[in-house]
């Protein structure tokens, strides 16, 4: 693994354990609608930012063909919860 996708690797394990920490804690400490969304949205992103680490250190392939998936699949939840808070005038 070269030093680009060392870096990769960290920057997006980075942006997953922030994602999970401001996620959690905005949603556990507002009750706010906009705070459940916001909390979906950054939970949203530490999914997809974990699945891009695992799938970039795996050496299974069928394992990397999961989280390939998973990488797909996990900005799906993102248009719902952009919707939700423009419908709450965010």
């Amino acid at each position: 693994m070269g030093i680009s996708a060392q870096l990769e690797v960290i920057a997006q394990a980075l942006s997953a354990v922030l994602g999970v920490w401001l996620g959690l804690t905005v949603g556990t400490r507002s009750r706010t609608p906009a705070a459940r969304v916001f909390a979906l949205l950054a939970l949203v992103l530490a999914t997809w930012s974990s699945s891009i680490v695992l799938q970039r250190l795996t050496t299974s392939p069928e394992a990397a063909a999961a989280f390939r998936e998973a990488v797909q699949r996990a900005p799906d939840g993102c248009p719902p919860a952009v919707a939700g808070l423009a419908r709450l005038g965010l």
